[in-house]
């Protein structure tokens, strides 16, 4: 403030940029694909789904916390936090952006620590060498879907089976309060996101009661709303699998 410099000074592409690689670096939430977003609108950037693809999916995933891993957040703090997981990763960050509080993001990633291993992995020995997020494509959605694929179960990766449709979320909580739901099936949400709920709502409540009825290495829930990380849980930490491919539907 004194110095009377513009927030546009630090929050600039690459700051962006690197934002986005710790994000997914660090199993983040679904979320920061709507904030990222919204940010690089802000700022007047040419950035789109496309874009946040190509950069999440460059580095490793060194870090995944509770649901989606049996560490919390505080683990992650006793570990070192985020200055150990961006040093971690600092091969793929770009360590001349200017911070806030002064000097270089490189400066400040030369006091923390390398990580334990086990909290916070090496990016030799990271639980996924992709990106936490899969970007989907196909007749269901053309433009893009989102799925924090660090925080699913591996066997869901690849998932075949009949559709049942609902029409918003009060829908599909009644029914599974009401009726038995079989495992394979697709609950497919729909009217639910920016022009239908209004507001994109999140669908927590109904995937919470899948991982209550433990339908949710069974079951896959496709929604035009959509989901956090909370919304998922792997059952083994340190699985990777295979990769979630292409969202195919048929009517």
């Amino acid at each position: 403030m004194r110095e009377n410099r513009p927030l546009s000074d630090f929050l600039t592409p690459s700051n962006l940029e690197n934002g986005i690689r710790y994000i997914s670096a660090c199993g983040g939430s679904t979320n920061g694909v709507l904030h990222t977003l919204a940010f690089a609108r802000l700022m007047g950037c040419d950035f789109d789904l496309r874009s946040f693809e190509s950069v999440q999916c460059s580095v490793p995933v060194v870090g995944k916390f509770k649901p989606s891993s049996s560490y919390n957040i505080d683990d992650f703090h006793q570990a070192g936090g985020v200055p150990v997981l961006l040093k971690a990763i600092s091969a793929s960050l770009d360590l001349g952006v200017e911070m806030a509080m002064g000097g270089t993001l490189g400066k400040a990633l030369d006091q923390p620590p390398a990580p334990d291993g086990t909290v916070t992995r090496s990016p030799e020995h990271p639980l996924d060498r992709d990106g936490a997020f899969g970007i989907l494509r196909g007749n269901l959605a053309p433009n893009g879907a989102v799925v924090k694929k660090s925080g699913m179960d591996p066997r869901m990766f690849v998932h075949r089976g009949p559709a049942v449709v609902f029409n918003s979320e009060e829908e599909v909580r009644q029914f599974m309060l009401e009726k038995t739901i079989q495992p394979g099936s697709v609950l497919v949400v729909r009217y639910e996101g920016p022009k239908g709920a209004p507001g994109m709502r999140e669908l927590s409540i109904p995937t919470a009661m899948l991982v209550g009825m433990g339908l949710h290495t069974s079951v896959a829930m496709v929604t035009d709303g959509r989901f956090s990380g909370a919304m998922w849980r792997a059952r083994d930490p340190r699985g990777v699998g295979r990769r979630p491919h292409r969202l195919r539907g048929r009517r």
